[in-house]
């Protein structure tokens, strides 16, 4: 469809619901609740190629690097050469997956309905790291600046260090996470099934039971001090 007055250029059908599409060099790569990958030429909608997995296909695809990863509900990771349309690895994750691949800095990160926080050799498909979230990770990572957030129906928000996965912090929220985090201009931004949007800076987020202990510490602490002046107040007024 033309995007400056909507003219429909052309259609191509798949056998299932299309819930993503990616563009990349001229080509549109499809994922289909049918199972199967499907490259067109972004011009003709000509099929160029076509993959067939063992499960559907609910997210985006992500291209980089002349190739193309995904995960179905099969419960592997695929990487494909973005040309032909042949495998180069797959990596089994053990159950399906909602959540896209993101690759950055030679990793693919990826969660898993498990509950495990993936990362991949983006060239061998070979594990690096995974972390145990504590619940389904249906939203996609946002990977920046050497740190990877992801939330999980453990209601909590991740913070792991990219190279190694190890936790850098978390954070429990009042309901379960659903949607994928992002991060802009240093600040990460991530959202609950109670609709709270939390922005997360820098620094780790102080825990909400030890802000309310804080605040408790600080009113008794005013409430002693106010104690003792209006006390020393009224020895002074009755000398």
């Amino acid at each position: 469809m033309r995007a400056d007055y909507g003219q429909v250029e052309w259609k191509f059908t798949t056998g299932g619901d299309v819930h993503f599409a990616s563009v990349a060099d001229g080509k549109v790569y499809v994922s289909s609740l049918d199972g199967t990958v499907y490259c067109l030429d972004a011009a003709s909608s000509a099929l160029i190629w076509s993959y067939r997995t063992g499960g559907e296909i609910g997210t985006a695809i992500a291209v980089a690097n002349g190739k193309v990863y995904f995960d179905a509900q099969d419960g592997y990771v695929t990487c494909l050469d973005a040309a032909t349309g042949t495998k180069i690895w797959s990596y089994e994750t053990g159950s399906g997956t909602y959540s896209s691949p993101v690759v950055a800095a030679g990793k693919v990160y990826i969660g898993s309905n498990s509950g495990n926080v993936y990362c991949l050799d983006h060239e061998t498909g070979e594990l690096v790291w995974n972390y145990d979230a504590a619940g389904s990770v249906y939203g996609s990572p946002a990977v920046a600046d050497g740190k990877v957030y992801v939330g999980s129906t453990s209601r909590r928000v991740y913070c792991l260090d990219a190279a190694n996965g190890a936790l850098i912090w978390s954070y429990l929220t009042n309901s379960m996470m659903y949607a994928s985090p992002v991060v802009a201009n240093g600040v990460a931004y991530a959202m609950n099934f109670n609709g709270q949007l939390i922005a997360f800076g820098a620094w780790e987020p102080i825990p909400e039971a030890i802000t309310i202990g804080v605040m408790l510490l600080l009113s008794t602490f005013a409430v002693v001090v106010s104690a003792r002046y209006f006390r020393k107040r009224r020895e002074w007024e009755n000398w």
